[in-house]
């Protein structure tokens, strides 16, 4: 099938997934009351129970060299202070290669002071002039030269604590997992911004560990070597290297899992305008490597998304319908959630994380539905990438 043919298919594949999502939607509008309420009910004491256990533990065992691989591109105001927090690791045994995808900014000779100042530190230099630039370009020459037994993939403005390492990369002491993907969290969440991003991060790590299926989050990831090379190359064009890597995980069916113990911290955008456009980036290279690898898989994820704006409706315009119970339910069981973990994962403020999320679930839903449409048209091209303005941690 031609390119052009394909984005006439796929344009009309997404006007009947809309059309499908509204008959379903339709259809539960006639659930009767006392049905919807049985059900809401059940689910939100369903999600409870999962929810309700300790987060699983892993033991001693593992003590392989860990490879931390850091791309950077005109990362002057962060990348010291994030080789300087991995330093400062308990780990025994690490290296770090800092890949320089081209920086115009100070970036190359912060990175050279750190190559000298630490035995352990390796600078990969990419010249501006090179015609292939971008993470996933960056991940294909590192991994290759990295020795470590384990690869750990942290963006430039990443910072970790001194037993990051050591739990972290607990888990490998079964020999069958593959990968481990650890919590994220926003070290700038003082802010309105920040904070929504990080109520995000909190219950995304809540749900990774309860509900949903490992994968990667493009950050804070730890995949064997001999596990890495076999999904490399990453396709160089694409700007989500962590679909990427989760489909190729996914389809090598290498066993993986999140460990809720430790989290990593980043940078989040301070404005809502920075926030619109990396939720835009991000959603829209997960819905275009996602039709790239299955266009099955990508009219799922186009179904669930048109089901979830129908939802929404209802909560504000029929609350008390099917399809607005089943929403109620779902938020307060997140509350639930929250509020029982909120040590574990270091929630301060429950309800201010609620708000938050939801806060958040909104723009991304919004984002989404936008990508949806952008995907389906520029799955054969190349995306620019959007990256996130830096704030150096205090």
């Amino acid at each position: 099938m031609s390119t052009k043919r394909r984005k006439v298919f796929l344009f009309l594949t997404i006007a009947g997934t809309f059309l499908a999502a509204l008959a379903i939607f339709r259809f539960s509008l006639e659930v009767p009351l006392w049905i919807s309420s049985i059900i809401s009910v059940s689910l939100f004491t369903l999600l409870a129970v999962v929810t309700s256990r300790k987060p699983r533990k892993f033991a001693d065992g593992f003590e392989g060299k860990i490879s931390v691989v850091i791309p950077a591109k005109n990362e002057e105001s962060v990348i010291e202070r994030t080789v300087t927090s991995i330093e400062d690791s308990e780990y025994a045994s690490f290296d770090i290669i800092i890949l320089d995808d081209g920086s115009t900014d100070r970036t190359p000779e912060i990175t050279l002071e750190l190559s000298k100042r630490y035995e352990n530190v390796k600078v990969i230099r990419v010249p501006e002039e090179e015609p292939v630039h971008g993470k996933a370009a960056g991940l294909n020459r590192a991994v290759e030269m990295a020795d470590g037994d384990v690869i750990l993939v942290i963006d430039a403005d990443v910072v970790i604590g001194s037993d990051y390492l050591s739990k972290a990369s607990k888990p490998f002491s079964d020999t069958k997992i593959g990968f481990v993907q650890t919590g994220i969290r926003s070290y700038d969440r003082e802010r309105f911004v920040p904070s929504v991003c990080d109520s995000d991060f909190v219950v995304t790590n809540i749900l990774m560990e309860y509900l949903l299926k490992p994968r990667s989050f493009g950050r804070g990831i730890l995949i064997r070597k001999e596990t890495f090379q076999r999904i490399l190359p990453l396709n160089e064009n694409s700007i989500s290297d962590d679909r990427q890597t989760s489909i190729k995980l996914d389809e090598l069916k290498i066993d993986g899992v999140f460990n809720p113990t430790i989290s990593c911290s980043e940078s989040s955008p301070e404005t809502m305008k920075a926030l619109w456009l990396q939720r835009k980036r991000w959603f829209l290279g997960d819905l275009v490597e996602t039709l790239r690898a299955s266009t099955l898989n990508f009219v799922l994820y186009v179904f669930v998304i048109f089901l979830a704006d129908l939802s929404i409706s209802s909560l504000l315009f029929r609350p008390l319908s099917f399809p607005g119970s089943i929403t109620v339910s779902l938020l307060l069981s997140l509350l639930w959630a929250i509020s029982v973990h909120s040590r574990i994962f270091g929630v301060e403020k429950i309800f201010s994380v609620w708000i938050g999320v939801i806060v958040s679930y909104f723009i991304d839903l919004v984002s989404l539905n936008v990508c949806v449409f952008i995907a389906s048209g520029r799955f054969d091209k190349k995306i620019e990438w959007y990256k996130t303005p830096r704030r150096r941690k205090e």
